[in-house]
């Protein structure tokens, strides 16, 4: 029986994969013509000024806030606050940055928490703004360094 099965197998292959396998490399014989790839025109590129320049940038930020005290003692008052305030935060700003790390900027912002209830049913509401000059210095610390965004990680 497996004499049989061996001459089957033998005579299957001799009649479809043999044939098969002798005009694949007929074919890979043949020679495919090459055509050059073509030639683009690069337009002139204007020259690249490599040195450190500074820029003026704008700045702003948002932000909510909320204020949870226990007791208002520091305040020289006796007051117990039974529920948590909410506000907000806003600022704009004008900068300048040297090109070399080294950055300065004016800032204005306003913060406004209200809603602070004390045990008596007391209110308060605090509000400040503040006008600040900043001067900064961006360290060079990765493949992006400074410039690598607020949202990454340094």
């Amino acid at each position: 029986m497996r004499k049989l099965l061996t001459i089957v197998i033998t005579a299957i292959w001799a009649l479809v994969a043999a044939p098969t396998t002798m005009l694949s490399s007929a074919f890979a014989a043949e020679i495919i013509p090459y055509t050059p790839p073509p030639i683009y025109e690069v337009p002139n590129l204007p020259e690249v000024n490599y040195g450190l320049g500074g820029n003026f940038y704008l700045r702003g930020s948002v932000a909510g806030a909320l204020w949870q005290a226990s007791d208002g003692s520091y305040c020289g008052c006796i007051a117990t606050f039974s529920s948590p305030g909410y506000g907000y935060s806003v600022g704009v700003g004008f900068g300048y940055e040297t090109g070399d790390g080294l950055r300065a900027d004016v800032t204005v912002d306003y913060f406004d928490i209200g809603n602070l209830t004390t045990a008596t049913d007391y209110t308060v509401n605090l509000r400040s703004g503040i006008i600040l000059a900043n001067v900064y210095y961006d360290f060079n610390l990765g493949e992006y360094g400074a410039a690598k965004g607020g949202l990454g990680v340094y």
